[in-house]
């Protein structure tokens, strides 16, 4: 669904941070099309020219030099770079520090290309456009990785010890794109990019994109922090590419902002069937300045999963949403195998959370008479508008998966835990560790056979001791069992 992505984002992080693992997946990418490029917005003017008159911060990032910090390797981790007179507010002389926080399963190899074009072989020598690629080659395995950078604003000429607060801070993303395996994006094969900002309060920044968009919105907390912004499309572009359907504005403009911190990183599915990028060596765009990306419209929510589970005639109907931002309710519906269309059995407010939310919902199916249903959600803005779930059907007469247990139970250290079930049918089923406070810490993805099977329940070594939940789902059912940790 292609519209204006809107959240609330980023908090000064300190050098050296420790960085640990992204802890949640993006969502599958959006539609597109490489040959489509808008690159004006209201007006016929480009997406990224500042209003005549105007008093909006520009930047030119051009003659970085390594300062000081890793003087082995001044592309890592601790590495502080310079870009000396980037701009000018109010006729003040704007220095920029840049800081190499961290690196998680990334490096950088290159802080600024200066040689970078656009799309139209254009220099776009005035970008911050550094280079990043994997720390290994992508083959056959999921792996996701990023590389973390504070910017600091200094006033006055070679200055880099007054800080500067700018207001309207506006920082645009381009060329947030990939590549999918031949057959289209749907072959579930894919290397794209993701940006995202740490999320500090006070409602900033926002981040906003065109309505033709081919990002998808991507949130997640880590190590006490909220980071927002996007994971990129999979329909690639030449050069760095000014294209409206793969740029982003992240903006900062509540009290100002005298330092932010991003991360710049990559999402690979191997698919099926493997899926060899090797090494991309990619490069991530960045201007402050000005934005007018065309058809801007509000993404309600984003789903991140929808399930059904049926015990003594009840129903029991679960979902999990983010970016709740102007977003109005749910209504569950439920159509069977002979109806003709689908009726509201519950509804539920929303918690208009800019993180993740978690909801459940029973409906009494004692007096339905058909074996078959199916339910669907409708996710409503505060406009009214509307956007529909997936589809997800639940049987009266037998269940798939059965007879679930989970050995040993409890687990300790360094045990092999088994989880073991009977299919009635040959599927893919998702295996979910849940903590008690709903937090999913552990997700795989297992091809079981028809009959009784055993499953190995993977990273539960690294798990606090407490009690769990194992959700076993098929696309069509969802059954749980409970287990406790020991030490």
């Amino acid at each position: 669904m292609k519209r204006l992505f809107y959240f609330i984002t980023g908090v000064l992080i300190i050098s050296g941070y420790n960085a640990k693992a992204q802890p949640t997946v993006p969502a599958n990418p959006a539609a597109g099309n490489s040959n489509n490029c808008t690159v004006t917005g209201p007006g016929n003017t480009p997406i990224d020219q500042c209003p005549v008159g105007s008093n909006s911060f520009v930047t030119n990032f051009t003659g970085g030099i390594y300062n000081r910090g890793n003087n082995g390797n001044h592309l890592g981790t601790g590495a502080v770079w310079r870009f000396a007179n980037i701009g000018t507010v109010a006729g003040v002389t704007v220095n920029a520090e840049v800081t190499i926080n961290s690196q998680y399963q990334a490096v950088i190899t290159s802080m600024d290309n200066n040689a970078a074009l656009d799309q139209n072989g254009v220099s776009v020598a005035d970008f911050f456009a550094p280079r990043i690629r994997p720390d290994v080659g992508l083959n056959n395995s999921d792996r996701r990785g990023y590389v973390q950078m504070t910017m600091n604003f200094f006033q006055g000429v070679n200055n880099y010890t007054t800080p500067i607060i700018i207001s309207s801070l506006n920082m645009i993303s381009y060329d947030a794109d990939g590549s999918f395996e031949a057959g289209g994006a749907t072959s579930q094969a894919w290397f794209r990019e993701t940006r995202v900002a740490e999320v500090y309060g006070g409602g900033n920044p926002f981040v906003l994109a065109s309505g033709m968009s081919e990002l998808v919105a991507y949130n997640y907390s880590d190590a006490g922090s909220s980071w927002n912004g996007f994971a990129g499309g999979v329909y690639e572009r030449d050069g760095i590419s000014r294209c409206a359907e793969v740029a982003s504005s992240f903006r900062y403009n509540v009290a100002g902002r005298s330092s932010i911190t991003f991360r710049f990183g990559y999402d690979f599915r191997a698919g099926n069937n493997g899926y060899n990028v090797g090494l991309p060596n990619r490069e991530y765009g960045v201007k402050f300045g000005c934005y007018a990306f065309p058809d801007q419209t509000t993404l309600p929510v984003t789903l991140v999963g929808f399930a059904a589970s049926l015990k003594n005639n009840i129903t029991t109907l679960t979902w999990e949403s983010e970016n709740e931002v102007s977003f109005s309710h749910y209504e569950v519906e439920r159509k069977t195998a002979s109806g003709s269309s689908y009726e509201t059995v519950g509804s539920k407010g929303a918690e208009r959370s800019s993180g993740r939310s978690v909801y459940q919902l029973n409906d009494d199916v004692t007096f339905v008479t058909d074996d078959v249903m199916y339910y669907r959600l409708k996710m409503v803005d505060l406009d009214g508008k509307f956007k529909y779930s997936n589809i997800i059907m639940v049987r009266k007469d037998q269940k798939m998966l059965n007879g679930i247990t989970i050995n040993p139970n409890p687990v300790s250290a360094g045990e092999l835990t088994t989880i073991r079930f009977q299919s009635s049918a040959r599927t893919d089923v998702t295996i979910r560790v849940i903590d008690m406070n709903g937090r999913i810490v552990s997700q795989q993805i297992n091809k079981v056979n028809e009959g009784v099977n055993s499953v190995p329940v993977n990273n539960l070594e690294r798990l606090q001791p407490g009690t769990y939940i194992v959700q076993l789902q098929n696309g069509v059912e969802l059954s749980v069992i409970k287990f406790s940790v020991v030490r």
